[in-house]
């Protein structure tokens, strides 16, 4: 028997562990691990010359925008490229592809596949994107379709943003059907459909933000980690507040990752550098605000604000007194 997130019901015999769903180990790499460096780069696609690494050389860990990154052919993508430059430097990298998981970018290039009744209200800080009706059949079905594409195009896992969009619930009523608001257990069975056809094909998927969602408060002891969903966590703003948690400083509910050995790759946007495209490095004061929980595991980078300056390759990492900056194409 299958629910309306096209995943296996609980079955009778199965041991607590298999009851949520059915799936196979992905594959790991052993430096896939708390801790880890990364980088990630969302704005434009990442510029790769030759066979000359790329900065940061010694970054393990790369999340990188899928749409941008797997177009052409798979062999002589942007990802294939990175691998290849990356390979002399630090060896083999492991590349997570960040999508829309619940929602559309103007840009989507099958941005048209989405029916209108699926297409929810707009995500507040981003006029021009919308939420989907995440607990339709045909959406989850498309994003299926973004996760084979990623498959097919070199990713290694898979970063799906605005899976919080309960905490938004006058822009995700839904249009059709009981015309509800979706709740953290829609948001919980539509995580968990992509996380088993992720699984399926080899592939990790990452929890983005959401901390609700690590224990529903609906009284059935559901939680995606502790179900074995998510297999690494992103987050934004979680050491002085912000993302998708109304919660001031809510890292330390993301800490159980970290417990479980996986990583969590934590994003700080610095208030000392506001709207400023081009920021001096952080000092060590400053710094050390952000980069307290590294020491717990935490793989923590200062990045620009998307809202101003777009998610580019401008960084600063903990311990560090200078900007790295990853070349983008233009």
């Amino acid at each position: 028997m299958f629910d309306q997130f096209g995943v296996r019901k609980n079955t009778p015999g199965l041991s607590s562990a298999m009851t949520e769903s059915v799936r196979g180990p992905p594959n790991v790499p052993s430096f896939f691990k708390p801790g880890v460096k990364w980088q990630i780069e969302i704005s434009n696609p990442i510029k790769v010359s030759g066979s000359k690494a790329v900065a940061p050389v010694d970054a393990r860990v790369w999340d990188v925008d899928m749409f941008d990154s797997i177009q052409g052919d798979a062999s002589n993508n942007v990802i294939a490229k990175l691998r290849a430059a990356q390979r002399s430097s630090v060896g083999d990298i492991f590349v997570i592809c960040y999508f829309n998981g619940g929602g559309l970018n103007p840009t989507d290039p099958d941005i048209k596949q989405f029916a209108a009744t699926d297409i929810l209200g707009t995500i507040p800080g981003w006029e021009d994107e919308h939420y989907v009706d995440i607990a339709s059949s045909a959406v989850i079905e498309l994003m299926k379709k973004r996760i084979d594409a990623g498959v097919a195009g070199g990713c290694d896992a898979f970063d799906p943003d605005n899976i919080d969009g309960y905490l938004q619930p006058s822009q995700v009523r839904r249009k059709t059907g009981d015309k509800r608001a979706l709740t953290e257990a829609d948001y919980y069975g539509y995580v968990r459909a992509l996380a088993d056809h992720a699984h399926a094909a080899g592939k990790l998927l990452g929890q983005k933000n959401a901390p609700e969602l690590l224990a529903l408060g609906d009284g059935t002891g559901r939680g995606l980690l502790r179900d074995g969903l998510v297999d690494f966590a992103v987050t934004e703003g979680c050491a002085v507040g912000g993302g998708s948690s109304s919660d001031p400083a809510w890292c330390g509910s993301v800490q159980p990752f970290v417990d479980a050995g996986k990583p969590v790759f934590q994003i700080e946007y610095p208030s000392e550098w506001g709207n400023n495209c081009s920021p001096a490095a952080l000092g060590k004061s400053a710094l050390d605000k952000y980069c307290k929980y590294a020491a717990a595991g935490f793989s923590p980078i200062m990045k620009l604000d998307g809202d101003d300056c777009g998610l580019d390759g401008v960084t600063q990492y903990c311990g560090s007194t200078t900007i790295v900056n990853t070349p983008m194409e233009t």
